[in-house]
């Protein structure tokens, strides 16, 4: 692994810098979450043979939602509240995944049991609206929300992975592994993480079955969009981190902004595989059951594989010296006492 030193040290100037750049992923993910739900919508039509609307339909639709009045049906004000409330979560989740760049040791970042149990409370909030319906949507709403909620225990083994740290520290360790080398387990966890994104855009997600309408309605579409899109980065990050930048005191911020740049391409990257793999995907799980099912059981297999796999990654390892010393045990985590990471 790469050996920092000296150790990293961030001035106030630092920290405002990375302040601004959380500030520009929130912004650029909230804008860019409906045009890859378009194009997704897009790529579906075109292999269906569907006629479908070009990419800024589908947020040219949610501002238009934005700017209509609502009509306040009986019983609707707790989907309205609830909707705003998943839509400022999801706004929250959208700064804590690393798009371009990662959190230096030191600069708080939150942990992945976090941001799941968040995208996670996100979605069973956004089926609240769903399920205080009569008739079938209710039943839809009802499916997925159960299918949401047993998503979290089905992630153990990628939680159990992570060790329970920071996401960004986690992901500082593992920049130097490659996807085709030592890094397959880590595409095992992100193809887990991928199926997550399954429960969002689906049929319980269409227009028709949402009862809101105007702003809320609007908000709830975008809301979608923007969980799907955390899901989906979140997993690209898992795959491969080693496109993410990392602030580097010694380096400078040039240097830094010029990774962000690269990272940022890199991005736009995962995107474009994830969105054939879940056009791919969707087209054969056609029903709200079957996909709910392969859902939460795949993400758990493929995690449980993963988390095997990767362990032996992060035993100590044990070597002799010619005089027969006793073996050191070396490890390739983040070595606070010294300030760096351990070669």
């Amino acid at each position: 692994m790469t050996s920092f030193s000296p150790p990293l040290i961030l001035t106030w100037q630092w920290y405002l810098l990375i302040v601004i750049a959380l500030f520009f992923q929130i912004i650029l993910m909230m804008y860019a979450a409906p045009y890859f739900r378009g194009f997704v919508d897009l790529l579906a039509g075109r292999i269906t043979g569907q006629l479908r609307y070009w990419p800024g339909g589908r947020w040219q639709n949610i501002r238009h939602q934005l700017k209509r009045l609502g009509i306040m049906a009986p019983g609707q004000q707790v989907g309205c509240i609830v909707t705003r409330v998943a839509f400022v979560l999801a706004i929250a989740v959208c700064g804590m995944v690393p798009v371009f760049s990662l959190s230096p040791p030191g600069f708080p970042a939150p942990g992945l049991l976090l941001i799941c149990a968040l995208l996670v409370l996100v979605s069973v909030l956004l089926m609240l609206p769903v399920m205080i319906q009569a008739g079938q949507s209710a039943s839809d709403g009802y499916l997925s929300g159960v299918s949401d909620i047993l998503l979290l225990p089905a992630l153990t083994p990628i939680l159990l992975m992570t060790g329970g740290q920071d996401l960004s520290n986690f992901l500082i360790h593992t920049r130097a592994y490659s996807p085709s080398g030592e890094g397959a387990p880590f595409v095992l966890a992100g193809a887990a993480i991928f199926l997550g994104a399954l429960g969002q855009g689906g049929s319980v997600a269409d227009e028709a079955q949402c009862p809101l309408s105007g702003a809320d309605r609007g908000l709830w579409l975008w809301t979608h969009d923007i969980l799907q899109l955390c899901w989906i980065t979140l997993a690209g990050d898992i795959v491969w981190s080693g496109v993410l930048a990392l602030p580097l005191p010694e380096e400078g911020a040039t240097a830094w902004m010029v990774n962000c740049f690269y990272g940022t391409g890199g991005w736009v990257l995962k995107l474009v595989c994830a969105m054939f793999f879940l056009v791919l995907i969707r087209l054969v799980l056609l029903s709200v059951i079957k996909r709910g099912r392969v859902r939460f059981l795949s993400v758990f297999l493929a995690g449980l594989v993963a988390w095997q796999i990767a362990t032996p990654l992060f035993l100590p390892v044990s070597d002799k010296n010619e005089k027969g010393t006793p073996p050191s045990h070396k490890t390739s985590w983040y070595n606070e006492e010294e300030g760096g990471f351990a070669p």
